[in-house]
């Protein structure tokens, strides 16, 4: 097949660009692109009968390639790893896919264009494989001729940015912005030019101002404005077009001179994360490589978050070589370049890397140069050295979509500081509770953070969760005799497993107590309805558990008490819907319910309410039943 030959050639050569520019293979625009480039070069593979890895063949092209660019070979390893994965995953999707095929043709007479895109983009299956699965089936299936070009379409395009609302404001000359002049500004002197409401809300326009609009992923400022000796406090602060809007809690007149003066304290945190994100961004690229793209960022005072493409999650090596290097940057007290440029000769000398954190508008754009380290167009306010940021450390790290990872890390010695002496109190509290029931040998930790993440990790929690979460499963497993651990996360570990086993033996609902509670059962007409008030008589089993063993036999409805909440559940023969009856009576409970069709639970923290909501249970469920008569 020429085609196929030819096709493959072509697609593999753009490939070797693609991932060799840093393209990271994922579901949206240029990524997915990058992926279904992959997937057809790896259908073309199969057609055409070529056994091996598809990276041979990218292989082939960079070596051609590598005189006029250079920059593809250094790329090599990366761009392997990345067909390695995204082959892995292409292939377990086609094996999950042809099934769904075969249950898609079963249910349905005819499979439409839409879900031939469907099927494909998400579960890999080509059209040509429906057509033969539908044919050996005896079905015709029509594909069309510009099926790709959907697929493509459904991915390529942004989503539309919803315009922002602006708010009427009359003809101002801009605002001067003072915190561009000089970042460690704490106050100045200005004049009110317009005042006035915004959404029920005070608010003043001034002739110029220290205070730093919301934007960038940066907080804005809060502050004061002294006006005649009275103090009147800025909420916030927001940039329209060329005009700053000052929120307050008080009415100013226009014309007043106010003395403006932000919370230093804040700012200055902010100040620290912000260069701090630049930091990290930077070191993301040398321990991780060039393909590093910033996905966004949000600045706390007490924590930033940065995201950015990378096409695996991190492992734990690489979040300390990440943040190790980050503090190398900050002992080397390298000076924050922070210039307004015109926007062709920062091109000229950065490329087009400046707009990570999104295209600026305008002919001069801000430049935030750290040498050797990160250079970007940035409008947040920065640091003059990075040794103020003092100190960082990584908090948590996660993937949160496909091909884009986060970082959430904390900036400034007090801070950092402040924020391990929280840790450590975790680490003090988990150990005491623990201990009730291990021997754990180490009774100290010189890294109590690395500990908590560990068994974060294991128990699928955040680090501030993890004391109720302990506290939940100490709750539900008890043990005669003490057992050894080496350490806390390994007691943690010996927890998790026992409370799994517990949990399991919870779910195994013995034939003599299921006779016992069918005999509690009223009939309805054919149905048995069978309502348990009292959590003692599913001798602390599962309640799911129970209630679905009970209308196994068919012709019956369960009404569980577990005295947290109440579980519904339903024979499959029964035509109920009980998640209305869920949310009524989670409302009785102060909270609410939901499930499947057959199956809820619903609950709150009336717990005082249950013995009404159960018996408002059974009082609906008579009801609807009698109306089936």
């Amino acid at each position: 097949d020429m085609h196929a030959i030819y096709a493959l050639a072509d697609h593999t050569k753009c490939l070797t660009f693609m991932l060799g520019d840093g393209i990271i293979p994922s579901n949206v625009k240029a990524g997915y692109l990058a992926r279904l480039m992959i997937r057809r070069s790896l259908r073309f593979m199969d057609k055409l009968g070529i056994n091996g890895s598809l990276f041979t063949l990218i292989d082939m092209h960079m070596n051609n390639l590598a005189k006029d660019f250079p920059h593809l070979s250094k790329a090599r390893e990366r761009i392997q790893e990345i067909i390695e994965i995204e082959t892995t995953k292409y292939r377990e999707l086609l094996e999950r896919g042809k099934r769904v095929v075969q249950r898609f043709l079963t249910e349905k007479k005819h499979i439409d264009v839409e879900t031939l895109v469907d099927l494909y983009d998400t579960h890999g299956i080509h059209p040509d494989m429906v057509k033969q699965l539908a044919k050996d089936m005896g079905k015709d299936i029509k594909i069309p001729e510009s099926f790709d070009s959907l697929v493509a379409e459904r991915h390529s395009g942004e989503k539309e940015k919803e315009e922002k609302k602006t708010f009427a404001l009359p003809e101002l000359p801009s605002t001067r912005l003072l915190y561009y002049k000089d970042t460690y500004m704490k106050e100045c002197k200005a004049r009110v030019l317009w005042s006035g409401i915004k959404d029920g809300k005070n608010v003043v326009i001034l002739d110029k101002t220290v205070f730093y609009p919301e934007g960038g992923g940066q907080l804005a400022d809060t502050g004061i404005l002294k006006v005649s000796g009275k103090i009147v406090k800025v909420n916030h602060v927001e940039k329209q077009n060329n005009l700053v809007l000052h929120h307050v809690d008080k009415q100013i007149p226009e014309d007043t001179e106010v003395e403006c003066e932000i919370n230093w304290e804040r700012r200055y945190a902010l100040m620290r994360h912000h260069t701090g994100t630049h930091l990290i961004n930077g070191a993301c690229r040398i321990v991780l490589g060039d393909h590093i793209w910033q996905a966004g960022s949000q600045l706390d005072v007490n924590e930033a978050r940065f995201d950015f493409s990378h096409y695996k999650s991190l492992s734990e090596r690489d979040v300390e070589r990440i943040e190790s290097l980050a503090n190398d940057f900050i002992e080397k007290g390298v000076n924050v370049e922070k210039k307004v440029m015109d926007r062709s000769e920062a091109e000229k000398l950065y490329g087009f890397r400046l707009y990570q954190g999104g295209v600026p508008e305008g002919r001069n754009i801000r430049v935030i140069n750290i040498p050797d380290i990160d250079v970007e167009a940035c409008g947040g306010t920065h640091l003059n050295n990075t040794r103020e940021v003092e100190r960082i450390k990584i908090l948590k790290t996660e993937r949160i979509q496909d091909g884009v990872n986060r970082l959430v890390f904390a900036a400034g010695k007090e801070n950092v500081a402040r924020l391990e002496e929280k840790e450590q109190i975790i680490w003090n509290y988990l150990y005491k509770k623990v201990e009730k029931l291990f021997v754990i040998k180490e009774k100290k930790t010189d890294q109590p953070s690395r500990e908590l993440k560990e068994i974060a990790s294991l128990f699928s929690v955040p680090v501030n969760k993890l004391e109720q979460t302990i506290e939940k499963f100490l709750r539900e497993i008890s043990i005669k005799n003490k057992e050894s651990a080496d350490n806390l996360t390994d007691a943690c570990q010996k927890l998790f497993t026992m409370w799994k086993k517990t949990n399991k033996e919870k779910k195994k609902v013995p034939e003599n107590l299921l006779k016992t509670l069918k005999k509690e059962g009223q009939k309805i007409d054919s149905i048995t309805l069978i309502v348990i008030d009292q959590p003692d008589k599913i001798m602390s089993l599962d309640a799911v558990a129970v209630a679905g063993a009970l209308v196994k036999g068919g012709k019956t409805i369960a009404c569980i008490s577990d005295g947290q909440g109440i579980i519904m559940a339903s024979s499959d023969d029964i035509d109920i819907d009980l998640r209305p009856i869920a949310r009524e009576v989670g409302k009785m409970l102060g909270g609410g319910g939901g499930g499947k069709k057959n199956m809820v639970k619903c609950g709150g923290s009336r717990l005082d309410q249950l013995q009404n909501a159960i018996k408002r249970a059974e009082e609906i469920i008579i009801q609807y039943l009698k109306k089936m008569q």
